[in-house]
């Protein structure tokens, strides 16, 4: 996932509170291991050295999963409309997201 894409991502999970993108499908990271289920989706996501390895990963209590790489970054993990998506929570954190 290049920078504009990570940017359009978080302003939509941004949007998800207000009523006008009520309709957009944000739900739980897809069901399984936590660090299979984030790894999988970050490599999906983001170049191979963004996240070489996922050494710890939580799921929620809304389902989506945080996830922790062996250079330090973080991610959260989640579905939109069916589809597994990974966020940095650095970008997150930049937009005023809280809780990643």
């Amino acid at each position: 996932m290049n920078a504009t894409t990570t940017r359009v991502v978080a302003i939509m999970v941004t949007a998800l509170t207000t009523s006008s993108l009520a309709h957009a499908q944000f739900s739980r990271a897809p069901n399984g291991e936590p660090a299979e289920i984030a790894q999988q989706i970050i490599q999906d996501n983001f170049p191979s050295d963004a996240c070489p390895l996922v050494v710890d990963a939580r799921r929620l209590g809304d389902g989506t999963i945080t996830a922790m790489c062996n250079n330090e970054e973080t991610f959260r993990v989640f579905s939109m409309n069916g589809t597994g998506v990974a966020m940095r929570c650095a970008a997150a954190r930049e937009l005023g997201i809280s809780g990643c």
